[in-house]
C-alpha cells in the first residue's frame, strides 16, 4: 500500500473537520432552547410569480364595481358589502369565492380601480375569515388554491412602496 502525500492527508483532515463542525452546528441549532435564535430571514419581495393560464373575463371588474359578484353560475348582490359577509348561495360559489381564482379577472383589466377592489377583498377575507380556521375556506385543497392565487396575482394585491 502506498503512502499518501502530506497534502492529501491535510485536505482529508480539513474536510473531516468541516463536516464535523457542520454536524455539531446543526445539532446545536436543533436544541429546544436555542432554536428561537436561528429563525429564517424575513422575505422582502417576491421574485417570481406562478402564471395563470386560464382565460380572464375583464367584465367581471365592472360587475364587481356595480355591486354584483358572479361565480359558479350564481350571482350575489353585495348591497355595498363584502362577499364574505353575505351567505354563499351554494357550496360551489363558496369554493370559487374562497379560492380567489377570480383575481385573474381583475388582473385582466389593469386599472387602479381593479387593484383597489382586489386589495379590499383580500383584506376583507383576511379580516373576516383569516382567523377562523374552519369551514369551506380552510379545506386543505382550497387553502392551497387560495395561496396559489395570491402568489399568481401578488403584483395586483400587494401594495407598492409608493403607496404606503
Amino acid at each position: 500500500m502506498t503512502a499518501q502525500p502530506m497534502s492529501e492527508r491535510l485536505k482529508l483532515a480539513a474536510f473531516g473537520l468541516s463536516q464535523s463542525r457542520k454536524v455539531a452546528g446543526a445539532r446545536l441549532k436543533a436544541l429546544p432552547g436555542l432554536s428561537w435564535r436561528h429563525k429564517a430571514p424575513r422575505i422582502e419581495e417576491l421574485l417570481i410569480c406562478p402564471i395563470d393560464l386560464r382565460t380572464p373575463d375583464p367584465s367581471f371588474a365592472d360587475e364587481l364595481a356595480a355591486g354584483y359578484f358572479g361565480l359558479a353560475g350564481e350571482t350575489l348582490d353585495l348591497k355595498g358589502g363584502s362577499p364574505f359577509d353575505v351567505p354563499s348561495p351554494s357550496r360551489e360559489f363558496a369554493v370559487a369565492l374562497h379560492g380567489f381564482d377570480w383575481l385573474r379577472h381583475l388582473a385582466a383589466t389593469r386599472t387602479v380601480e381593479a387593484e383597489q377592489l382586489a386589495r379590499a377583498h383580500v383584506d376583507g377575507w383576511i379580516g373576516r375569515c383569516g382567523h377562523r380556521r374552519h369551514g369551506v375556506a380552510w379545506q386543505p385543497g382550497l387553502t392551497g388554491r387560495r395561496l396559489l392565487s395570491w402568489l399568481a396575482y401578488a403584483s395586483l394585491i400587494m401594495t407598492s412602496d409608493n403607496e404606503v
